[in-house]
């Protein structure tokens, strides 16, 4: 009788423990699908390498010629809940047509996201008069799924990239082509970004050559390898 109660007692034990178990897992993977979900979110203790982009402005600044202009908030914006560990620069294009009179028509863009992508969509927008805004020191939705290329391995672009919009449309029916400073602040910004990384010229990548969507920015006016040329020639290599 008594050996009866003790087998009986071990598995009402053993139940319990196992739906505790379960009930924990369900909520941990629960709490994950929501925040990565959410708009927003500070300080969730999940992500083993994240890397915070703190010192963006001050280093732009230092580069000789180079307007700068940051976005208020930048510095707590991003996607602080997921993997952030770049070592390299994608560049893009914004399809916006950039004006004198409306020199970064993208920037609230960027800043806020799209109703189908939250943003930061960069860490920085390179304007039409060559201003560099500084947007997110956090991860940012811009690279999406990526191929390995040059240096940069494939994967998640999010993680492996800092993000370079230049306000310009190049598509029809504009045909834009960059303004010769924000060519300028382009590679300038690019440098700078790699060589607080710790890598080079190389490690700057075009979206075009990183999408597995078909994807095509900067546009066809700037060639890939004569951008990478000028910012090894900026980096002085």
């Amino acid at each position: 009788m008594s050996g009866r109660r003790v087998r009986r007692d071990e598995q009402v034990v053993g139940r319990r423990a196992l739906l505790v178990g379960s009930v924990g897992l369900t909520a941990a993977v629960a709490t994950l699908a929501v925040t990565d979900a959410l708009p927003s979110v500070d300080d969730v203790p999940f992500v083993p390498d994240r890397t915070e982009l703190d010192w963006l402005a001050a280093r732009l600044r230092q580069v000789d010629g180079l307007g700068v202009a940051e976005v208020e908030g930048w510095q707590d914006a991003g996607r602080r809940w997921r993997d952030f560990a770049p070592v390299g620069v994608l560049v893009h294009h914004t399809g916006f047509r950039a004006t004198a009179g409306d020199p970064h028509p993208a920037l609230r863009t960027v800043v806020d996201g799209r109703s189908d992508l939250p943003g930061p969509l960069c860490h920085l927008l390179v304007d039409r008069a060559g201003t560099c805004h500084v947007v997110s020191a956090g991860r940012a939705n811009h690279a999406g799924e990526a191929v390995a290329s040059g240096p940069v391995p494939g994967g998640d672009g999010n993680v492996h990239y800092v993000g370079i919009e230049i306000d310009y449309a190049p598509q029809s029916p504009y045909g834009q082509a960059p303004t010769p400073e924000q060519r300028r602040a382009a590679v300038l910004a690019a440098a700078a970004v790699v060589d607080r990384l710790g890598t080079d010229a190389d490690h700057v990548r075009y979206h075009a050559e990183t999408s597995t969507s078909g994807k095509w920015d900067p546009g066809n006016f700037l060639d890939a390898d004569s951008f990478r040329a000028e910012v090894a020639q900026a980096l002085g290599a």
